[in-house]
């Protein structure tokens, strides 16, 4: 083999390497396995909060077994497009308790300003004063500004209605 097409095979393999290396490291190897050609990262999703046995499919309706479901409609403020727009709706839950959020979880809640807020729970923590959620909308490149406190959060989203 000539010296040029040796050298351009060990910069093929190396780059091969790096991108697994990368891929398994940032946990995206099995998005490369799934989509050859283009690195799709592994998304947050929601907890599952509805069994499908609690789902019941009819010719002339659905019924989802849900205790004290809430009814929720969405501002038009693009921060959860493509999930959330006017002319959406959702299906949401009382959450009981903190332990039952999870990272990944679609959730509305009080802002210290008063506003309602639905956006994702990106990160759970803990400081002096107990618990706390960080959130931030699928289509903003920052998270929201404060810790979310139990307290504050309204409801969690478990269905979306197009």
């Amino acid at each position: 083999m000539s010296g040029k097409l040796i050298a351009v095979l060990s910069v093929l393999v190396f780059a091969l390497g790096y991108t697994l290396a990368t891929a398994v490291h940032t946990g995206q190897f099995a998005a490369l396995l799934q989509s050859p050609g283009e690195l799709v990262p592994e998304q947050l999703s929601p907890s599952a909060r509805v069994g499908a046995d609690a789902i019941h499919v009819y010719a002339d309706k659905v019924v989802i077994d849900l205790e004290q479901p809430l009814w929720a409609t969405f501002a038009d403020t693009n921060s959860m497009d493509p999930l959330l727009d006017s002319g959406s709706f959702g299906i949401e839950v009382k959450p009981k308790s903190a332990e039952e959020l999870n990272v990944g979880d679609v959730a509305a809640y009080r802002s210290e300003n008063g506003e309602m807020v639905i956006h994702r729970i990106v990160e759970i923590g803990e400081d002096s004063e107990g618990l706390y959620f960080v959130f931030k909308g699928d289509n903003v490149p920052f998270v929201d500004p404060e810790q979310v406190r139990f307290e504050q959060i309204e409801a969690v989203l478990v269905a979306v209605i197009y």
